[in-house]
């Protein structure tokens, strides 16, 4: 059965967890899967030198999708980005998945040093005019129908705050965007855990828990956009 890549990693204690129960993790042959075993302690205890060296051993041994990954991984806990790379682009050679090529595109991505910002001169201070001098208030004489405001004794119950409808869209829209933003935030932690690991196997469901939790931020943000805008317009066709 062909290994394909998690879209996002896990937790490297989850991978040695899910390795020790599956029997077509890692590779075939014994003196590889040796290496490989000592290249996942190392790699645990975070001495990523011998890791390194282990996973390349492995791999010299027996040809493996999962080897050349962890190997790669290695390299870029240890900064080696351009051997990373060049391990990262052997394996894109392989016959992958698309969404498989997509993480390891990922990762050489953020191999990647990031190109320097080209400073921008500052913009020139704008003067602002001065402000000209209100117009005079006509005067009014006291026998003037609009000397003295009339009061009619009515009561405006159309308050925002006493409007049913208009309140229940506002709160169905806070709700939402709180939702919204909360889903988001879970969504971007996971993936940013997902990334600490070294390999790629057996992990498609925290792909897929980082994915839906985003698909619901996304549209409970939406959502709550939306409540909010109706309950805007209420108001304002419904203010006297």
């Amino acid at each position: 059965m062909e290994r394909r890549l998690a879209v996002h990693a896990g937790a490297l204690a989850l991978i040695l967890a899910t390795l020790a129960g599956s029997a077509g993790a890692a590779p075939k042959r014994r003196a590889a899967k040796l290496q490989f075993q000592k290249g996942l302690a190392a790699y645990q205890k975070g001495n990523y030198d011998d890791a390194s060296a282990a996973f390349e051993r492995s791999f010299k041994l027996e040809v493996d999708q999962d080897t050349l990954f962890a190997w790669a991984q290695s390299e870029r806990k240890l900064e080696h980005c351009t051997h990373a790379t060049e391990l990262y682009t052997k394996l894109l050679t392989m016959k992958l998945p698309a969404a498989n090529r997509a993480v390891v595109a990922q990762q050489i991505n953020e191999c990647t040093p990031p190109a320097e910002p080209v400073a921008t001169p500052a913009p020139a201070p704008t003067v602002e005019p001065e402000p000209s001098a209100p117009a005079p208030l006509p005067q009014l004489h006291d026998d003037s129908p609009l000397a003295q405001p009339r009061d009619t004794g009515e009561v405006d119950h159309r308050a925002w705050y006493r409007d049913p409808v208009g309140d229940g869209l506002a709160v169905v829209g806070i709700g939402g965007l709180a939702a919204g933003t909360t889903f988001l935030l879970m969504a971007r932690s996971d993936d940013q855990r997902a990334h600490a690991s070294n390999m790629y196997t057996t992990f498609q469901s925290l792909e897929s828990t980082a994915h839906s939790r985003g698909e619901t931020g996304v549209i409970a943000l939406g959502t709550g956009v939306a409540f909010v805008a109706a309950a805007a317009v209420w108001y304002a066709l419904n203010d006297r």
